[in-house]
């Protein structure tokens, strides 16, 4: 929580500071879901990486790993015992796509607007955290100059896409007000 408070602070006043390097993003992948080997153990959900072919771009590693694994980590907490989830990038023109897809509840089509604001939690009922995962996620994909969305249905799922150019350039200054 204090992490994501002082990534709050950094959003805010526009200083999230990025380390780009050259970075394998199909390795990037496999640490993410290594990462959660043994959580998503407890609950059988499988945790999968379905990229192949050599991927490689210009990025923050630890930064877009704190991305994904907050996707990952939100997926394990709402997917019931058995379920999967799946990490999977693919080069798109002049951008890295990167899918962290799963079979879990979904989201309903009135809360997708909402996950991404400060502050917002879908599971009213589970306060273990503050609900700024999502937005500092995006904040970090906007600062490689990306974007991030999700499409999910209830019942079905959700695929979060995160877009990165491949030679990501540090985006300055971002206006977060749209997100308050």
């Amino acid at each position: 929580m204090v992490d994501d408070l002082l990534d709050y602070h950094r959003v805010e006043s526009g200083k999230i500071r990025l380390k780009l390097q050259e970075c394998n993003i199909n390795s990037l992948l496999q640490e993410c879901a290594d990462m959660f080997v043994d959580i998503a153990a407890k609950k059988s959900i499988a945790v999968s990486v379905a990229s192949s072919v050599p991927l490689v771009g210009d990025i923050d590693h630890d930064r877009i790993l704190q991305v994904l694994s907050n996707l990952v980590a939100n997926a394990v907490k709402f997917i019931q015992h058995g379920g999967q989830i799946i990490l999977e990038a693919r080069e798109a023109k002049s951008e890295i796509q990167i899918r962290v897809e799963d079979n879990g509840p979904g989201i309903s089509s009135d809360l997708i607007p909402k996950i991404f604001k400060r502050f917002s939690q879908l599971d009213q009922k589970d306060r273990t955290g503050l609900g700024l995962g999502l937005y500092i996620s995006q904040a970090i994909v906007e600062s490689h100059g990306g974007r991030i969305h999700v499409q999910s249905e209830l019942g079905k799922g959700a695929n979060f896409v995160v877009s990165i150019p491949l030679a990501a350039k540090q985006t300055s200054e971002i206006d977060f007000s749209h997100n308050r």
